[in-house]
């Protein structure tokens, strides 16, 4: 569901299509009427990112090191899918991650919000949200907003504040 919110003392609204992933502004001010805007995400995803590549290679690496056995021939077939499947294997992880993060993300926002959801029963997923868990009680948190939309003037960019 499409929402607007209003920005800069009401000069700007910016809305967002959580089904496109697409934000628009309007303003009068600006002449603007609902042009699109480029997002933080995509503008980030052009910056190179040099460590990725050292850890793609590591994840292969680790891949071959858990699949290849001493001493177990290989046929030429399985040669070329454990290549296919280490060359793969950075995706495999940064999707898995990925999806724990969405799980983590989702279960932070429930809490935040004040619903009180139960403890997750993946393993991996709850460590995550008792550390979480930890956080907020140390330095005693208490969220001033949730998923707060924001439009930088300057940089013609909108985004959503976690």
């Amino acid at each position: 569901m499409k929402s607007t919110h209003k920005l800069y003392n009401g000069t700007i609204e910016l809305s967002f299509d959580p089904g496109k992933h697409v934000y628009t502004v309007n303003s009068e001010n600006l002449h603007k009427k609902g042009e699109k805007v480029e997002s933080v995400t995509r503008v980030l995803k052009s910056i190179a990112k040099p460590a990725l590549i050292a850890w793609s290679a590591k994840m292969a690496s680790e891949y071959v090191e858990r699949n290849l056995k001493p001493g177990i021939p290989l046929s030429q077939t399985e040669i070329t899918n454990l290549c296919y499947d280490a060359k793969r294997a950075h995706r495999v992880k940064a999707e898995d991650s990925a999806n724990l993060g969405t799980l983590a993300h989702e279960w932070f926002e429930n809490y935040m919000s004040g619903k009180d959801p139960s403890t997750p029963m993946d393993r991996d997923l709850r460590n995550i949200t008792e550390a979480f868990l930890r956080f907020v009680h140390k330095y005693d948190i208490h969220p001033m907003a949730l998923e707060k939309k924001l439009y930088s003037l300057s940089l013609n960019v909108a985004g959503t504040c976690d």
